[in-house]
């Protein structure tokens, strides 16, 4: 027996207002927990003869830099710097500095 008439729900009632509301907050928060992840897989290392830059979350990517000359590296912490880990490298070279 085959039904005379078949209803369905409609998909516009799963978009009330207070869900519309937590899509809109939870696209970027998903946005900003991976741009913090990617920002924490970066580091910078300092030798005497070069400088070496690691990042990469899933794909590891290495970059050496020789970099002679180097006078010295000194590292500037604010209040925020020392709670959450950044700050200013300045590095030292003859003739110039480079920040």
């Amino acid at each position: 027996m085959t039904p005379i008439y078949t209803v369905r729900k409609s998909a516009c009632r799963a978009f009330t207002p207070l869900r519309i509301l937590f899509i809109w907050l939870i696209i970027p928060l998903i946005v900003i927990i991976v741009r913090i992840i990617q920002l924490k897989c970066e580091i910078i290392e300092f030798y005497p003869d070069k400088i070496i830059q690691r990042s990469g979350w899933l794909s590891k990517k290495e970059k050496r830099s020789a970099f002679t000359g180097v006078m010295g590296v000194s590292v500037s912490l604010g209040i925020m710097g020392r709670l959450f880990h950044y700050g200013d490298v300045n590095v030292d070279v003859a003739g110039a500095v480079v920040t």
